[in-house]
């Protein structure tokens, strides 16, 4: 299957799974890998944990999946409770909550773009039906009186 047909585990997903499993005790490194061997959609995360257990750096772990456009958004939202000494777990489920409502103001926009897109074209189709309809049979039956001044 090639990389682009396959479908990868959804990175506001991969977050709260993540959160829930560092909530639990479990490290961030440790946490991928978990997700990594659970989810056939997101086997590379195992790969990406394995190496943040061996010492890699952030960057270095996570270069196989680098073309991966899913798990780079995913590797931004995570370097911050990486490196920092925060709570993780609240951290990222913030982080997953963001991403959520700026894909809602995405979609929310091209909705809105679309609308706008489609009034020429209705206009286009509706308006020789609305003279058609609503009046050439106004002007036929105006136009005997009209001629008779």
């Amino acid at each position: 299957m090639s990389e682009r047909s396959r479908d990868y585990l959804d990175p506001a997903l991969a977050m709260d799974l993540l959160a829930a499993l560092l909530s639990s005790g479990i490290g961030l490194a440790s946490g991928l890998q978990h997700i990594g061997t659970r989810f056939p959609q997101a086997r590379e995360l195992s790969e990406v944990g394995l190496r943040l257990h061996h010492g890699f750096s952030w960057q270095q772990a996570w270069e196989p999946v680098a073309g991966i456009t899913e798990y780079q958004t995913l590797a931004e939202h995570l370097y911050f409770p990486f490196t920092a000494a925060v709570p993780s777990a609240t951290v990222i489920r913030g982080a997953a909550s963001s991403l959520r409502r700026h894909r809602q103001r995405a979609a929310e926009k091209r909705a809105a773009e679309l609308g706008i897109k489609l009034v020429v074209p209705m206009g286009v189709c509706l308006l020789p039906s609305f003279i058609c309809l609503g009046v050439m049979p106004l002007v036929v039956t105006l136009f005997p009186d009209v001629m008779n001044l």
